[in-house]
């Protein structure tokens, strides 16, 4: 089982994780339309840099649903286990 004191490192790692490489694909995405058109107005990076806002806030929502289910999980789990405990013993 997973020690609670580490969820809420191992959902932000996640998260970092996921808009990273959000993060990345976007920004190589935009590399290639610069490459293709020779020259990189600001007005084409502000969908990537709202895009990039969404994503953030995204996880980030993420984050508190998984840690607000995890802790519904570890409050319900002690009777789980007792029950599992008390069933493979009989």
């Amino acid at each position: 089982m997973l020690n609670p004191r580490r969820i809420p490192i191992v959902t932000a790692i996640g998260g970092m994780l996921t808009a990273g490489i959000i993060i990345a694909l976007i920004l190589h995405h935009q590399a290639t339309i610069h490459l293709m058109f020779e020259l990189i107005p600001l007005v084409e990076w502000i969908p990537a840099i709202l895009i990039i806002i969404i994503v953030l806030v995204s996880c980030h929502l993420l984050d508190h649903i998984v840690l607000t289910l995890a802790r519904e999980t570890l409050i319900t789990a002690p009777d789980y286990v007792s029950f599992e405990k008390a069933s493979t013993t009989s």
